[in-house]
């Protein structure tokens, strides 16, 4: 095990027992407090000003709050380190939701949450979550997918957080731009909805590359893998989930998955070749997968919750 691969190793052994110094960001978040402690020590004991840090999915600015309080930490920062990335619109019913699922505390914070209308920006209250922070960050709202293909992205990358790859472009526009720029031996990956009952694009795309990249470990829903050699450029411009044949797919998806050790966990990661196959006209796989899943009770809600976003053509 290389030096980063300890240091990386230490970290998230640390996140996820919360040993040392306790960490949780003031914005409620979608993540766990665990997850949050990571890219608070990320920033803080592993980043070294070698590349730039991607936050891409920030929502409200729980990730970003993390990321930047380490930063803060550090003696000698430097302005405009983190590249955050979201779409930035509100949906209709988010506020009721988001006030059952534990927000109540956000919303008493950020009120003008409660005037958001359905695809209203809800940037202005992200900038004023992160406000004492907001001077390490460069805010590149919209379409990730157009932000790249028009910009591009020519900077080195030292931590990339991926939290919200949740439809096969954004995944691919991901690997596409960012991947390219990680450094060998150095860089950390963590992709955040790694546990996930609806997004095998994920798992296809990390077993696909599963050669360029060393499993730390998880916290929380987070896989974290330290980046190792530099991915040949033809590589970067596959699209994994369309450009494979299913068999090659189900290789990278299944080398994903021997990550997993927990069950459920594993069940749960497994079920989302449902979608895989339903995307790819497999039928025959698709109903013998589904019969499979009828007979495991503790995954019921979730096996209905994937059947119903695929009646309803959702991605997540």
């Amino acid at each position: 095990m290389n030096i980063n691969a300890y240091a990386l190793k230490r970290i998230v052994d640390s996140s996820v027992s919360k040993s040392g110094d306790d960490y949780i960001a003031k914005i409620p978040s979608m993540m766990s407090a665990q997850e949050q402690h990571l890219l608070f020590l990320l920033s803080r004991d592993y980043y070294s000003y070698e590349g730039k840090i991607i936050d891409a999915g920030h929502f409200l600015g729980s990730s970003t709050y993390s990321i930047c309080a380490g930063l803060a930490r550090q003696a000698g920062k430097q302005a405009r380190q983190v590249f955050s990335y979201d779409l930035g619109i509100w949906y209709k019913g988010w506020t009721e939701l988001l006030k059952k699922d534990g927000w109540l505390k956000f919303f008493e914070l950020f009120p003008e949450c409660y005037e958001l209308g359905d695809l209203e920006s809800f940037i202005p209250v992200y900038k004023r979550a992160i406000a004492e922070y907001i001077d390490l960050v460069n805010i590149r709202s919209g379409d990730l997918v157009q932000i790249l293909e028009t910009e591009g992205f020519n900077e080195k990358i030292e931590v990339l957080f991926l939290d919200l790859c949740k439809m096969p472009k954004i995944n691919h526009a991901t690997q596409k731009f960012f991947f390219g720029n990680l450094i060998p031996g150095k860089s950390v990956l963590i992709q955040q909805d790694f546990l996930c009952d609806s997004l095998p694009w994920l798992y296809i795309n990390l077993g696909y590359f599963s050669d360029f990249f060393q499993f730390i470990g998880f916290v929380g829903s987070s896989a974290v893998y330290l980046f190792t050699r530099e991915i040949p450029g033809n590589m970067l411009n596959t699209d994994c989930y369309y450009d494979l044949n299913l068999e090659e797919k189900e290789k990278c998806y299944d080398a994903s998955l021997a990550l997993v050790s927990n069950d459920y966990n594993y069940k749960l990661c497994r079920l989302a070749k449902l979608k895989m196959y339903h995307d790819f006209g497999e039928t025959e796989k698709y109903s013998d997968l589904l019969r499979e899943y009828e007979n495991y009770p503790e995954l019921q809600a979730a096996l209905n919750s994937v059947i119903d976003r695929i009646g309803l053509g959702q991605y997540y």
